[in-house]
């Protein structure tokens, strides 16, 4: 915090500015600086905002940090202005994320018709990587659902089918729950869950196939039919992958 003004009645070595920081608990100051027209601290806390996790795992998140005055209690005694050198240090990484853009902001936020302040806010955006993203996530779940596909290549026998797909099942839904322990619990479909339905879409349909297929083989004793059914459900896996594509990421 700066004043540059020779003439300004404010001196910060008789009357330290009082600032709150909005979305921060457990703050700390150190390495402060007091002079006549400038007060620097160092603040280190925890900070939150609102997030949204709707595009995991390819969501872009907001981490902000927001200032207002606490004396004086009027927006007409109390400035905020944004230093043009202001920036997010290009050093600053977080784990397992990409930093984007930057914002620097002063606006007026109105408590009530009376009450308003100037609100400073920092905002800068982190993301994960997309290549990362889908190795980690996606491939896995699409690569264990391709292998349960196989069922319709594997000549008749039931067995060996049965087999393939129970335990692939089992593992599609471990990994479902595991990956989304990486977000906190939400009331909403992310997109992952997204791709999730049409991974078990798929599943229903080999499984529902298959007992198609049993069924017929077990009453009619029909290897030819059986055939026929396995065919007609193996053609129709790419329209349940384009339809559940335009159904859940059209709407």
């Amino acid at each position: 915090m700066i004043v540059e003004q020779d003439d300004d009645p404010i001196d910060f070595t008789n009357e330290l500015p009082e600032f709150n920081f909005i979305n921060a608990r457990d703050v700390e100051y150190s390495n402060i600086t007091i002079e006549p027209h400038l007060y620097e601290v160092q603040v280190k806390g925890t900070f939150f905002n609102e997030m949204e996790f709707e595009d995991f795992p390819f969501e872009r998140l907001i981490m902000a940090v927001e200032v207002e005055p606490v004396r004086p209690y009027t927006s007409d005694l109390s400035y905020m202005v944004i230093d043009p050198d202001s920036h997010i240090d290009k050093t600053v990484k977080v784990p397992g994320w990409e930093t984007g853009d930057y914002q620097i902001r002063v606006e007026e936020y109105a408590y009530d018709e009376t009450d308003q302040f100037p609100r400073f806010t920092a905002e800068f955006v982190v993301e994960r990587s997309v290549l990362g993203s889908f190795v980690k996530y996606i491939f896995p779940v699409s690569m264990i659902t391709g292998l349960s596909l196989l069922i319709f290549y594997i000549p008749d026998n039931f067995t060996p089918r049965i087999y393939l797909t129970a335990p692939l099942l089992l593992l599609l839904i471990y990994l479902h729950q595991g990956a989304l322990d990486d977000i906190p619990p939400v009331g909403y479909m992310t997109m992952f869950d997204k791709v999730m339905l049409i991974n078990y879409s798929l599943f229903i349909t080999a499984i529902g196939s298959l007992a198609i297929q049993m069924k017929s083989h077990v009453t009619h004793s029909d290897h030819k039919k059986v055939k026929q059914i396995n065919d007609r459900m193996r053609y129709i896996i790419p329209a349940i992958i384009v339809v559940g594509i335009i159904v859940i990421f059209g709407t």
